[in-house]
């Protein structure tokens, strides 16, 4: 599931909740689902200018099916970072842009019969894999 983080003009925004809400219910039979928002709902580090969203990640708690939310925007940011219960937020460094990690990277999710989910992170500019998670 998509959702907007910025409006027309590029100022940053809580997620319209009511269409989460509303796409997330569509999913309700899916035993996996994923979430991406590009610029996550609450300030990481210190130098974040987001608007924290804790309706969004209440949301994002409240449905057991979704697994993960992952995010990109801060190139500074990889890794994993957790909201709640243990609810994982996914970030992967940048492939494009002139700033952030030293490092060009990108993220690799894979889900199998079993519906383990296996994500790990690859560096770009060398190919190791990084920050591998299994959940």
């Amino acid at each position: 599931m998509l959702a907007n983080t910025a409006d027309t003009k590029g100022t940053y925004v809580c997620p319209d909740n009511a269409f989460i809400k509303a796409s997330l219910d569509k999913f309700a039979s899916k035993k996996i689902v994923l979430v991406i928002l590009h610029i996550p709902p609450i300030n990481w580090t210190k130098n974040d200018v987001f608007t924290d969203c804790p309706e969004t990640i209440e949301l994002l708690h409240s449905y057991p099916n979704v697994k993960a939310a992952f995010h990109g925007h801060d190139h500074l940011l990889d890794g994993v970072r957790y909201t709640g219960n243990k609810f994982p937020h996914f970030f992967d460094s940048h492939i494009g842009g002139n700033w952030g990690t030293d490092y060009k990277g990108y993220r690799i999710v894979e889900i199998d019969e079993q519906n383990t989910i296996y994500t790990y992170q690859v560096n770009a500019s060398q190919n190791p894999v990084l920050n591998s998670n299994k959940f």
